[in-house]
């Protein structure tokens, strides 16, 4: 019998490990494939069965989770507001001030103002310029005592959502004074809309910060923050 050259040996281990790395690719991809599908088909069917918010005083649209609940400032406490688009909204349904108020909860509030009623007159004419830049007097930075326990403002940041140009903002109360916290969270979010009135979109969302479920809670509203859109 005649034996196997040597470079026949070769080329059957060549053979033999190129097929082996073919097995080991489609595996490997098999897997990968089988362990994201799920997380992306369950994010999808998260939002796509959400219910949706709409407000036709200030024209904009938005999705919620079904167990949120969503209303107009009208709606809520029975009276008008002094602003446009006012809407408030809650993942417990609970009396305004609820004492003690339970550390799960979760609120916001989405309203248009001037920002002359924002900062004070001074702002009146603001240009997106100054909107737009961090470093403008226009944001309160650090600690401003008012009425109240006044408040802790974090610096502002320019951040990019759904395509537009907003400042993001986190803020608490600087004491303990009677119902609030320093816990209590604010993260807020500005849009400035460039229309005559240099009107502006304030997206507010409270939480407690010893909440157990804090991270959860802030990843749906960023959630309902993605979905957020003018009509």
């Amino acid at each position: 019998m005649t034996k196997p050259t040597s470079s026949a040996k070769y080329l059957l281990f060549l053979i033999i490990g190129l097929v082996l790395v073919a097995i080991m690719l489609g595996g490997y991809k098999l897997l990968s494939n089988s362990s994201i599908s799920p997380q992306t088909q369950q994010t999808s069917y998260a939002t796509t069965n959400w219910e949706t918010y709409e407000n036709q005083d200030g024209n904009y649209m938005l999705k919620y989770p079904p167990v949120w609940n969503f209303q107009s400032y009208e709606e809520k406490l029975g009276q008008p507001s002094n602003y446009k688009g006012y809407s408030l909204f809650e993942n417990v349904a609970l009396p305004e001030f609820p004492t003690p108020e339970p550390l799960n909860r979760v609120s916001g509030e989405i309203k248009i103002i001037t920002p002359n009623a924002l900062r004070g007159e001074k702002w009146k004419n603001i240009t997106k310029q100054e909107f737009s830049n961090p470093n403008s007097d226009f944001w309160l930075k650090g600690e401003e005592i008012g009425g109240g326990p006044g408040f802790t403002y974090y610096e502002p940041k320019l951040i990019t959502l759904n395509g537009k140009e907003w400042i993001y903002q986190k803020s608490h109360p600087s004491t303990n004074y009677e119902l609030s916290t320093p816990n209590e969270i604010a993260n807020n979010y500005y849009l400035f809309l460039n229309n005559p009135t240099n009107e502006i979109l304030m997206i507010s969302f409270y939480y407690d910060d010893r909440d157990n479920n804090k991270t959860s809670n802030i990843k749906s509203f960023d959630q309902v923050l993605s979905t957020f859109k003018f009509n």
